[in-house]
């Protein structure tokens, strides 16, 4: 959603209000996990004032909302691994000689 969504009666608006409109919009998505519209939200931040603390703060926002995204996703995954079962291993069974082979193109 765009500023101009909410307000249509208006077509110019002060840089502050844009600033924090879409930090809270970048903000809102990233804790959805939704990385493209918070990176959408970012990229209008930096075009109003690059500059801005507003725009460091919802880089680093963002960053961190993908980090943890990805060690759940992470520990999902090993939740869900499939272990393979050991087969019982004894060393009684082994032999004191080596094995013979009879195969033709050895002899």
């Amino acid at each position: 959603m765009r500023l101009e969504d909410l307000y249509p009666e208006r077509k110019i608006f002060q840089t502050v209000e844009v600033m924090n409109y879409y930090l809270v919009a970048g903000m809102y998505h990233a804790n959805k996990f939704e990385f493209d519209r918070a990176e959408e939200a970012l990229r209008i931040v930096d075009f109003v004032d690059e500059e801005s603390l507003a725009s460091e703060r919802l880089s680093m926002y963002i960053l961190g909302k993908r980090m943890m995204h990805g060690q759940e996703r992470f520990a999902y995954m090993n939740r869900n691994e499939i272990a393979l079962e050991e087969r019982p291993f004894s060393y009684e069974n082994q032999t004191e000689t080596p094995p013979a082979f009879h195969h033709a193109e050895m002899d």
